[in-house]
């Protein structure tokens, strides 16, 4: 995560964000289109879908468990289950299927930096004595989601324990730079193993994938702060990589590592590019965040040259209404192709939270859904894992679709103050249904189900409302 006071959320026009756009040949030619065709003498712009041209198989939507879950795992049992029901329930709510887990350094007992929500307990709190009733408030959202359905669970680390960093403490080095010490690499190393193997055997959460690092180039990680936090330099990066991934082969582990997790796409394209070949053989997911920097395309194309899948691992903003994460959602979808998408923290203060509760105030259950949740329901709740997103000529829009289950399903965000007609071309499928369903969302709708749209001569018209974000879901659509 973010530094929260120092790095403003990026909110962005999407012809701002379509700018950094790549015009490779190679690329363009097999990537999800970014631009729009205005239909010739007719007000309306016309819409291809063209599933022919597709990204990998989605994976699923997501969020950080941290730091929300340290706090509302502990809360009465009501108030906690219907709180996992809204967020993990495909049923009764938005279906987040993907996970990160916070594994705690566990700051010095004599330290009171950090923030109430932010005191994640680590499981080896002095070297070589584990405590494993730690961190179960945590650990009870991870159990709920699972029995809701998340099926793709990552654990991730912002700081070694404390006794292991230079400054005795998890919140960064006295001035900055790398804190975890040199002759410790291994015993962190060890650390991140040992717990992995704890969740596997005695959990029953086996993490496909660890990420080591949380930002690590960027330079707000200073002894002092509120959160965990710690830096590490590419070379540094690179020297804990290769031990990291012996000490996961060591416990039998068949968890990979993910990497870099920068703050900027752009810092995590750099990251990528000064690994060695031998650690990025070592990494078998790269990991972004996406709060700032625009080379999407090329980080999209590094990870299909080497292989790699591709996460969006954390992004967040602080507009309630959802309109600038569903604008970015569309950038990196259409842009990185990733195969997972994770919000930072789907219960948070107000305009970051689509569940809005103040957690730094544990015993305050009151929360609101806000119109970013619904927002999100637009695209979690109908473009589920298995779908592939699909070539489609609106930048304000995405498709998937599924092939096994003959369904398609467009999002198109409208962030402007005017509505907008759009006629839907569906003629590249060789089978269309009568109807399209509709859901949408705005000031006055949350995910409300429209009238459905009839299809003739396989092409629909929408009106896309002014502020709005709207899903059409069509069945029974044979490629």
């Amino acid at each position: 995560m973010s530094m929260r006071l120092r790095v403003p959320a990026l909110i962005l026009s999407m012809s701002a964000l379509l700018a950094g756009c790549s015009t490779d040949t190679q690329h363009t030619s097999n990537s999800l289109s970014a631009n729009a065709t205005l239909a010739p003498g007719g007000d309306s712009n016309v819409v291809t879908v063209n599933p022919s041209i597709h990204g990998g198989t989605w994976q699923g939507w997501g969020t950080s468990l941290a730091w929300f879950a340290y706090v509302i795992g502990g809360a009465p049992n009501g108030v906690r289950n219907h709180i996992a029901d809204l967020l993990f329930s495909q049923q009764k709510g938005l279906g987040l299927n993907v996970l990160r887990y916070n594994i705690g350094g566990g700051e010095n007992p004599n330290l009171h930096f950090l923030q109430p929500r932010a005191k994640i307990p680590g499981y080896e709190p002095t070297e070589g004595n584990y405590n494993w009733t730690a961190d179960a408030s945590q650990r009870w959202m991870l159990q709920a989601a699972k029995k809701r359905g998340a099926n793709v669970f990552e654990a991730f680390s912002n700081s070694p324990p404390y006794w292991m960093t230079k400054s005795d403490s998890v919140t960064g080095a006295k001035g900055g730079g790398d804190n975890l010490r040199p002759q410790d690499y291994k015993a962190f190393a060890s650390y991140l193993a040992q717990v992995l193997k704890h969740f596997r055997n005695d959990w029953g959460i086996n993490f496909t994938t660890v990420e080591p690092f949380n930002e690590p180039v960027s330079n707000w990680w200073n002894y002092g702060g509120t959160q965990e936090g710690d830096h590490f330099d590419n070379a540094s990066q690179a020297a804990f990589i290769p031990i990291l991934y012996k000490a996961l082969k060591s416990q039998g582990l068949t968890t990979g590592i993910a990497a870099p997790d920068d703050n900027s796409i752009d810092e995590t394209l750099n990251s990528w590019d000064s690994y060695s070949d031998n650690v990025k053989n070592d990494i078998s997911q790269i990991n972004t965040h996406s709060y700032n920097g625009s080379e999407r395309v090329e980080l999209n194309n590094a990870s299909k040259k080497e292989g790699k899948h591709l996460w969006m691992s954390e992004y967040g903003d602080g507009d309630a209404t959802g309109m600038t994460m569903s604008t970015q959602i569309i950038a990196d979808i259409k842009q990185m192709q990733p195969t997972a998408w994770v919000y930072w923290q789907a219960v948070d203060g107000p305009g970051w939270g689509m569940l809005q509760m103040n957690v730094n105030h544990p015993g305050d259950w009151t929360f609101v859904k806000t119109e970013k949740y619904y927002v999100m329901e637009n695209y979690s709740k109908f473009i589920r894992p298995g779908y592939q997103f699909v070539d489609i000529n609106l930048p304000n829009a995405v498709a998937a679709y599924n092939a096994s289950n003959r369904r398609l399903v467009i999002v198109t965000t409208n962030a402007s103050s005017n509505n907008e007609s759009f006629t839907y071309e569906l003629d590249k499928f060789n089978k269309t249904p009568t109807d399209v369903e509709v859901y949408r969302t705005s000031e006055e709708e949350h995910l409300r189900e429209l009238k459905p749209i009839t299809v003739r001569d396989k092409e629909f018209e929408a009106i896309a409302k002014a502020n709005s974000v709207t899903t059409y879901v069509i069945t029974n659509i044979r490629n």
